[in-house]
């Protein structure tokens, strides 16, 4: 039977079987870590008149790395790309804040010059800058936008996403 067993496991790693022991009680038997998980194989024998049941305990750790390798050659050879999953909205998420803004990087002056600001100045800014808006999401720069005036509010459209900044 381990030879059997060993064949299964013959495309992936040569195997040769070997009965380190033999108890009626799994916990004599000084194969794994006492905490360790184990694959128990359950036969049901009957030579001749006699009927019994083999148990054979085999610890995870001796068959993990065989079974990650199957794994890995059964995803390369189906090339089966999983659909991502979709966001669904959950009826919670309309009681959540997220802080939105948009800035835009406009220009550098000197400290001087800035100390000198007072209520009702007025900074002026390059027309090129409207189309360079940012819209941070919880203080996260993620769109970029153009800013207008609809119905005498101003506003942003979003024209372009930001790439994540591993992407860069």
């Amino acid at each position: 039977m381990l030879d059997e067993w060993c064949k299964q496991w013959k495309g992936e790693q040569d195997l040769t079987p070997a009965i380190i022991g033999h108890e009626n009680n799994g916990q004599f038997l000084l194969t794994a870590t006492q905490d360790a998980l184990f694959l128990d194989l359950s036969f049901e024998v009957n030579f001749g008149g006699c009927f019994e049941q083999i148990q054979i305990g085999v610890p995870y750790c001796m068959i993990e790395p065989m079974v990650k390798r199957i794994r890995a050659n059964c995803q390369k050879n189906t090339h089966v790309v999983a659909a991502p999953k979709r966001a669904t909205w959950q009826k919670s998420y309309e009681r959540v804040d997220v802080p939105v803004s948009a800035q835009w990087d406009a220009f550098e002056m000197n400290l001087r010059e800035l100390t000198c600001f007072r209520v009702g100045d007025v900074v002026e800014m390059p027309s090129r800058i409207i189309q360079q808006t940012q819209v941070l999401i919880n203080g996260v720069p993620k769109f970029k936008g153009s800013v207008g005036v609809d119905d005498d509010r101003v506003s942003v459209q979003i024209v372009a996403k930001l790439p994540k900044p591993e992407e860069v």
